[in-house]
């Protein structure tokens, strides 16, 4: 049994009662698992949600853990997807030209959804390309694989970057639909929606499931 000695500081004497030899012989082992368990215990404080100062920032840290509310799909009302409330809001810059030819493009197109990719340089959407929807559908689009790699292969000889991507929704509201979330496969990217219900156009980034719609700044 350990106790203290008036003999020498408590902490030494502590350490040294695992570490002596004359020690039960699984002293040790004992204060080896308790430095691990306490380590353990550090790191699992750096990373929490509060507390945390490992691997992001305090306002990321933020974002991600505030109380979430509830999305509704474009179809039946059901409950599909998680968005953040609006603490900071982010700015996407587009050319008027731009949004212009996405809105062309989805009355063009009815009553198919219609799609694009959205490119530029830096943070502003200054050159569009449409795509053909392989699904020809009215609630859902995909881009054909083939065309997709020409697009990725072309976009180092135009010095641009891929900034967004773009589709109709032509009988419901310019949001996510649960198939938009699911298949949002470029995190970085702005994902736009033109409506034809209601015409409007809003951009969303859509990251983990997580919508969080950005407010669209139209550049002359």
């Amino acid at each position: 049994m350990f106790r203290h000695s008036s003999g020498g500081n408590w902490r030494t004497n502590f350490v040294g009662f695992f570490m002596s030899s004359k020690a039960n012989p699984g002293g040790l082992a004992f204060f080896a698992l308790l430095i691990i368990w306490l380590v353990q215990r550090l790191i699992a404080i750096a990373s929490s949600p509060f507390y945390g100062f490992l691997g992001e920032s305090t306002g990321e840290r933020i974002k991600r853990r505030l109380p979430l509310t509830t999305a509704l799909d474009k179809g039946g009302g059901s409950e599909v997807t998680k968005v953040l409330p609006q603490i900071e809001v982010d700015i996407v810059l587009i050319k008027k030209e731009i949004l212009e030819a996405i809105i062309q493009h989805a009355r063009e197109d009815v009553p198919l959804e219609c799609c694009g990719l959205l490119m530029g340089q830096g943070n502003l959407i200054s050159h569009l390309r449409r795509m053909k929807n392989a699904l020809q559908s009215p609630i859902s689009y995909s881009m054909e694989p083939r065309a997709l790699l020409r697009f990725f292969k072309e976009l180092r000889s135009l010095q641009l970057i891929h900034l967004g991507i773009y589709h109709s929704h032509p009988t419901s509201e310019a949001y996510p639909s649960s198939v938009d979330v699911e298949q949002a496969y470029y995190p970085d990217c702005t994902y736009f929606i033109a409506s034809l219900r209601s015409p409007s156009v809003r951009a969303f980034s859509i990251l983990d499931r997580t919508v969080q719609e950005k407010e669209i700044q139209v550049i002359d």
